[in-house]
């Protein structure tokens, strides 16, 4: 079987989901999309240095999938195709096509008439349920993206012998839509929370933060290497209000750092529910679909915060690995992508 992938290569969530999918498979073909028309981020073509790779600037033109697709048995992509006709082509040479979606972005929800890929692979488990009514359980598979958990031995080890005042992170990243991340709401809690401790708020773009609370730190800085945001702390602060696959989770677990988050889907589907904050729904807003809103309680996040400060967290930063061991490790992950694309 000859696998052919779409890629990525800019610092975003999307370039660093399908490298890592690259270096899960290690594809025959890959058809790189060059994103700085659209979305103005540095480009990092030597990622894929040393693969058979066909670049595009910006979506892919009928030509550029005609001839990506030649000889190649399954095309693998996160999010989108960048070319409405792709799987119609595709289909027409007997190729298989598989999409890791993002369900706010999934484009045959707002347009039922577009075709679907052979397999749909469901990042997480937020809306899958109603992704298999609307499409087929056939059709549907939870399969995420991996993380290479060695890649934050050194950091897990800085981690877990960590003493003195507790080190807090929250990565509000690029600021998406309606505070996704939460960072306001967390912003909001420091009010109820008493106990001494350091809030670092990671921010890769969007509008300036403030706070008054000496406690908090903004850093603004571009970090290029992702495993190093996860250093010196003693556990990561991500209030979410809505979405499936969400990468700084998963390397933050595979850096021995408990997450604390809302408690609603996904995040109820992997944590311990002792991590967790009860939320209220504070509205929605339309994408594909319309998404609903969750923020935590004020009050309930600053008590987790406060807990967080005082507690022993030996066992919670190894339950931490153990979460991400077991979920999003090569040696886990590996095995059930190839039964799936083969």
């Amino acid at each position: 079987m000859k696998l052919g992938m779409i890629c990525r290569s800019d610092y975003s969530g999307l370039g660093n989901q399908t490298r890592d999918l690259c270096r899960l498979l290690k594809p025959d073909k890959i058809l790189l999309i060059d994103s700085f028309s659209f979305n103005g981020k540095e480009q990092h073509p030597e990622w894929y240095s040393s693969y058979d790779v066909q670049t595009t600037h910006g979506f892919a033109m009928d030509d550029d999938v005609e001839r990506f697709l030649s000889n190649v048995d399954a095309v693998l992509t996160a999010e989108t195709f960048y070319n409405n006709a792709f799987i119609r082509i595709a289909q027409s040479r007997g190729i298989r096509t598989y999409n890791q979606y993002n369900y706010e972005f999934f484009e045959p929800l707002a347009n039922r008439r577009m075709m679907l890929p052979t397999k749909i692979l469901s990042p997480s488990h937020w809306h899958y349920d109603e992704m298999v009514r609307l499409t087929s359980r056939d059709k549907m598979i939870y399969l995420p993206p991996p993380t290479f958990i060695d890649d934050f031995n050194d950091i897990r080890e800085t981690n877990l012998k960590r003493t003195g005042k507790r080190r807090f992170l929250h990565v509000a990243g690029t600021m998406a839509a309606f505070d996704r991340a939460g960072t306001k709401d967390l912003l909001a809690a420091l009010e109820f929370a008493k106990e001494n401790f350091e809030l670092v708020i990671r921010v890769q773009k969007g509008e300036q933060l403030k706070s008054n609370d000496p406690r908090v730190t903004f850093d603004y800085t571009q970090v290029t290497d992702e495993k190093e945001l996860y250093r010196d702390f003693d556990a990561m602060i991500q209030p979410r209000k809505y979405g499936g696959l969400n990468l700084p989770m998963n390397e933050a677990l595979a850096a021995g750092l408990p997450v604390i988050m809302t408690d609603i889907s996904p995040n109820n589907k992997i944590l311990p529910r002792h991590w967790l904050v009860p939320t209220h729904n504070t509205g929605n807003f339309q994408a594909r679909v319309r998404i609903d809103l969750w923020s935590a309680y004020p009050q309930e996040l600053g008590f987790k915060l406060d807990w967080l400060s005082i507690c022993s967290l030996d066992i919670e930063k190894q339950n931490a690995y153990n979460i991400a061991k077991a979920n999003y490790s090569p040696e886990v992950l590996l095995p059930r992508y190839r039964e799936i694309l083969t």
